[in-house]
């Protein structure tokens, strides 16, 4: 495939998918950066307590700009305005199988989503910042970054046994060690 110029290989039968997230890259990658770290990542308990509880069990921060505790359920959708997934927020969610974020969230904390051995399921066309062992342990089959995150943490997608399929422009800033650490399927 040609995409503004550029030659592309891209699987059979996904042209759709690619193309979608192909024209992601572009946009963001002419978009203004914006510095969305200066809030903790770490989710307190005094945080807990004081947050926002949606139908779900869901943990939000008072602001709405953290999610700070998921709960173990089979799908869900993170609300608009979240900019962060706080460190440890669905670990051990066993029967988490999809998580749609927001174009909004840019940060997902250390272990956010480790130990969710159902998750196969999860776009992060937008996200910047990606901690230490964050996918850890899960089901996720492939990962597509149309625009390379700034930081990808130590171990960020090990032990993913059923990834085969990884696409990253090359310009991360700081990436880790083992990102891919036991990840047998790996061909790309």
């Amino acid at each position: 495939v040609v995409w503004r110029n550029l030659k592309i290989l891209i699987p059979f039968g996904e042209e759709e998918y690619y193309s979608k997230l192909l024209n992601h890259y572009y946009v963001m990658k002419t978009a203004q950066p914006i510095d969305v770290h200066n809030y903790s990542l770490t989710a307190t308990d005094e945080d807990i307590k004081n947050g926002i509880v949606d139908e779900f069990g869901v943990v939000y921060s008072k602001d709405g700009l953290r999610l700070l505790r998921g709960k173990n359920i089979i799908q869900y959708r993170i609300q608009d305005g979240v900019k962060a997934i706080c460190d440890e927020a669905f670990t051990g969610c066993e029967s988490l199988k999809s998580v749609k974020l927001p174009k909004s969230v840019s940060h997902i904390g250390n272990g956010a989503f480790r130990g969710c051995k159902s998750l196969y399921s999860i776009d992060l066309s937008y996200v910047k910042y990606i901690g230490q062992i964050a996918f850890e342990d899960t089901s996720l089959n492939k990962i597509f970054f149309p625009v390379s995150p700034e930081h990808i943490g130590d171990y960020a997608f090990s032990n993913c046994k059923k990834l085969w399929y990884v696409f990253c422009f090359p310009n991360s800033n700081q990436q880790g060690i083992g990102i891919f650490n036991n990840c047998d399927n790996l061909t790309t």
